[in-house]
């Protein structure tokens, strides 16, 4: 990849200007010989705290896929699609998730990004 082919978004700039000097380097580095993709997800990852855990769920509704990150008193949620985020939170609560909302603010490559606190935990709703 040449220098001038390299596109940044606003989100990825916001992402640059967060980080410390050495990291700015290794995002650049990274972008320039690994890709976007990979240089963004190496340093989102570095920024989250140790203890949570990722998982992707794909093709959750409308063939959007959505980013779940667990650990043991907060759900994040990020998507590109609103329906499907809140396809996932419903699912947790019908599991018999007690589910807040609390306002979370960082950097997402996602457009949207719900974060939930563990409020408890009750018997699985039954639609039956």
């Amino acid at each position: 990849m040449k220098m001038h082919e390299l596109h940044i978004d606003k989100d990825d700039l916001d992402l640059f200007l967060s980080l410390a000097g050495p990291s700015k380097l290794e995002f650049l580095y990274d972008l320039y010989h690994k890709g976007k993709l990979f240089s963004v997800r190496k340093q989102i990852e570095r920024l989250l705290p140790d203890d949570f855990s990722a998982y992707e769920v794909p093709n959750v509704y409308a063939e959007k896929s959505c980013v779940v990150r667990i650990n043991e008193n907060s759900i994040i949620i990020t998507s590109n699609s609103l329906k499907a985020v809140r396809h996932v939170a419903y699912k947790f609560m019908e599991d018999g998730y007690i589910l807040h909302r609390r306002k979370y603010t960082g950097y997402s490559k996602h457009r949207f990004r719900r974060n939930y606190k563990i409020a408890g935990y009750s018997s699985p709703l039954s639609l039956s």
